[in-house]
């Protein structure tokens, strides 16, 4: 078998190549979109946040409107909020479903493979994107008026175990909008009294993988809101929780986490205040409010678009709402690690979710109080986590290098074995050297002592023997010479004081090959007496001839001694190639 090996220093460049690829390689970031409020948005399994739409300016006017389409790669290990992973999208343009529009909504489909947005552009229109081939396709509906009234300002969320999407109205009096996206049928259901009454703009709609239903909270109200619909019965509930209740609030943002255990509000302002920075943390299974930490003020925001993968709560966009004037917010996303219930400026993708933990990681229930700061949180713990980071990446090239090391090491050796093998002419496989050769009856050539074969004849008598005599048979005798190669002088250094395993290897094979050829010659019928120290004897028969001849010459303990040398040599020699391959 021939075996190639690579030069090491190749090996290294190779390694050193394939680190760099790995660990240094970045994403590369398309250029940011525009700040806007009022957009749509979305997000599909934590991995991919989308906005599209909205407008530049807080006033909202048809001309500050945008047709841009982002998404925000949540599938990254980390990112800083000074250089977010955005990805351009196809724009929806060139229709009159798709013109720029703000305050519209998008939803996912249960497959994952369409966003649908609901643009207000009388009478209410709605437009498909294909996620695989980035194509947008205008949907035609049976009853479009029935959209129109519903959807300014509102929210669309999606049943997953329908695929039917469900729109709470933006008006007093509007009825519920469902819309089936298989058959294109719009239908309407009733809301209760207290929404009717005042209607719901601008409030927070979502479902809850928990309790199997929609929740919905705040919106233009008299009072602080927070109900539930159930799709199967089709009924409304209000909904009650302890602890902290959030104020009076519209325009803010709420999506799930933790596998929909947990919903984060944020933001939004009630009719005679500014826009706030409050984030409370509800409960699903206890319905508890818990009050988390507040943003710098600011960071204060209204109408943005909020996301959530792991444990971070991803805030973008948005305006300041004052009564005194409305203002523009930075384009840099705001995260806040929902585990450590912190607010931070770098995106660790990780997940805390513990099943069977109900209580608020990051708050304490009931007081509105963050919890005690921990080591590795917040920012601190962004810096931990570099450090630990870079740790990493330093073990695992410690862990290539030694790796590389070994391999190249053990080649070697395995080449020097089969070097050394082929110059000293024995099997690589120290079993299959015979002590010496001999040819059977068939005239096949056959390793190891002579076979003696014993017939199935009954133990004969013979005058003058004490013991019954059974015929024994030699497979072949005498034997034929051994085909051996000829010896080769000892390789330089190798056989005098041998300083390393290799060396002793080498000259442990080379007087193997001496003793052998020497047990193969004195085996040899041919075999000159005078060229040795033993001196052979007439060979021996049974009475009358019986039987072969029985191997007695004065020469069988010298032959014996060599045959026990040469097995004491070979198990050396096993033993030592054994420890050099560990």
């Amino acid at each position: 078998m021939h075996f190639t090996t690579r030069h090491p220093y190749q090996l290294l460049i190779l390694t050193w190549l394939w680190v760099i690829t790995f660990f240094l390689s970045a994403p590369v970031i398309a250029q940011p979109p525009l700040v806007t409020c009022c957009m749509a948005y979305n997000t599909i399994d934590e991995n991919l946040f989308y906005i599209q739409g909205g407008s530049v300016d807080p006033k909202v006017t048809a001309s500050s409107t945008l047709s841009q389409f982002y998404s925000l790669d949540l599938t990254l290990p980390s990112w800083d909020t000074s250089n977010p992973p955005w990805k351009a999208l196809p724009p929806p343009t060139g229709s009159t479903t798709l013109t720029p529009t703000f305050r519209h909504s998008m939803s996912v489909s249960p497959d994952r493979r369409t966003l649908t947005i609901f643009v207000p552009n009388g009478p209410g229109l709605i437009s498909n994107f294909n996620i695989g081939d980035g194509s947008w396709t205008p949907v035609t509906t049976s009853s479009p008026s029935q959209l129109m009234p519903v959807i300014y300002g509102a929210q669309a969320a999606t049943d997953p175990t329908t695929g039917i999407v469900y729109i709470p109205p933006a008006y007093s009096g509007a009825s519920l909008s469902i819309y089936s996206p298989s058959t294109g049928v719009v239908t309407t259901a009733p809301m209760p009294p207290v929404a009717t009454a005042g209607g719901l703009s601008r409030h927070s709609f979502l479902w809850s993988q928990v309790r199997k239903t929609f929740i919905l909270f705040g919106g233009v109200i008299t009072t602080s809101y927070l109900s539930e619909y159930d799709p199967i019965t089709g009924k409304w509930a209000e909904l009650y929780a302890s602890g902290p209740t959030p104020p009076l609030q519209q325009a803010s943002c709420m999506a799930p986490a933790y596998n929909g255990t947990k919903m984060i509000l944020f933001g939004g302002h009630n009719s005679s205040g500014p826009s706030g920075g409050y984030l409370f943390i509800l409960d699903v299974p206890t319905m508890t409010w818990s009050q988390g930490l507040s943003v710098d003020p600011s960071q204060n925001r209204s109408s943005m678009a909020c996301s959530v993968s792991g444990d971070n709560f991803i805030v973008w966009g948005g305006y300041k709402w004052d009564p005194s004037g409305s203002t523009a917010v930075g384009g840099t996303p705001l995260i806040y690690n929902i585990h450590s219930g912190q607010w931070t400026t770098k995106f660790e993708r990780g997940n805390h979710y513990k099943p069977t933990d109900t209580s608020q990681p990051g708050s304490i229930p009931g007081t509105g109080n963050p919890p005690p700061a921990v080591e590795g949180s917040g920012d601190g713990g962004s810096k931990i986590n570099g450090a630990a980071v870079g740790g990493g990446v330093a073990g695992g090239l410690a862990i290539v290098l030694a790796l590389t090391f070994l391999v190249v090491r053990r080649r070697r050796r395995r080449q020097q074995e089969i070097d050394s093998d082929k110059v000293i002419g024995i099997p690589t496989t120290l079993d299959q050297v015979p002590p010496f050769v001999e040819r059977s009856s068939e005239g096949r050539v056959s390793a190891g002592f002579p076979q003696i074969t014993k017939d199935n004849q009954e133990p004969q008598f013979f005058p003058g023997s004490p013991q019954p005599y059974q015929h024994e048979k030699n497979s072949s005798w005498p034997p034929t010479p051994a085909l051996l190669p000829p010896v080769i002088p000892p390789r330089p250094g190798s056989s005098l004081n041998p300083r390393t395993p290799q060396d002793h290897i080498q000259k442990l094979q080379h007087d193997l090959a001496i003793h052998q050829k020497q047990l193969a010659n004195q085996n040899n019928p041919q075999y000159n007496p005078a060229n040795s120290h033993t001196q052979p004897t007439s060979a021996l028969r049974g009475p009358q001839g019986a039987g072969d001849p029985v191997t007695l010459t004065s020469s069988t303990t010298d032959q014996h001694d060599l045959a026990c040398k040469i097995e004491v040599m070979q198990a050396e020699l096993r033993k030592l190639q054994a420890q050099l391959r560990l």
